[in-house]
């Protein structure tokens, strides 16, 4: 292993100091190092580099040209929208390469070409709509749900006969009132 670099920190370093080179990065003797103690142009910087640059030429540039921050504002929200309609043609796009597969895969199953089974008439598809009526509709006739209202629960029947004709369910008992 070779030794690089080197330094003794002295003893008498109080403490809310460090011991910092004097020019960030230049020297390797003992007279390129210092004691800072946060004041005046002596400021501890730990995880930066020893001078700080208070601007920045770009920033002071766009805050030149766009004082106000409107030209930021719509950057900002082109790219977003931008984003987002790339995001909706790529979901576009996978549903109509779905559709696409499912169709195929249709026509082989009924022995068909595709070209043959896009000249039948195709039933529509239920909408979501519709889904979400069918489901209120047997929510409504069965009354079935969990403790919490907003979740919808439809259980299988397992009994596969009446109440009325099994014999545990007889009517021996005085209805109540």
């Amino acid at each position: 292993m070779t030794l690089i670099d080197s330094i003794t920190i002295p003893a008498s370093l109080e403490a809310n100091t460090t011991y910092a080179r004097k020019v960030d990065g230049a020297g390797s003797g003992a007279e390129a190092w210092e004691v800072r103690d946060g004041s005046d142009l002596l400021y501890i910087t730990p995880s930066s580099n020893n001078i700080i640059i208070d601007t920045n030429s770009k920033v002071e540039m766009f805050a030149e040209t766009d004082g106000h921050g409107f030209g930021l504002s719509i950057m900002a929200m082109c790219i977003v929208f931008s984003a987002l309609l790339l995001l909706s043609l790529c979901f576009y796009g996978i549903s109509r390469i779905g559709a696409r597969i499912s169709q195929t895969n249709k026509a082989r199953s009924q022995g068909l070409e595709t070209k043959a089974l896009a000249k039948e008439e195709r039933p529509a598809h239920d909408s979501g709509e519709e889904i979400a009526a069918i489901v209120m509709a047997l929510h409504e006739h069965l009354n079935t749900h969990d403790k919490e209202s907003t979740i919808l629960t439809i259980n299988k029947v397992r009994k596969s006969y009446s109440p009325w004709s099994s014999k545990i369910y007889g009517l021996r008992e005085i209805p109540r009132r």
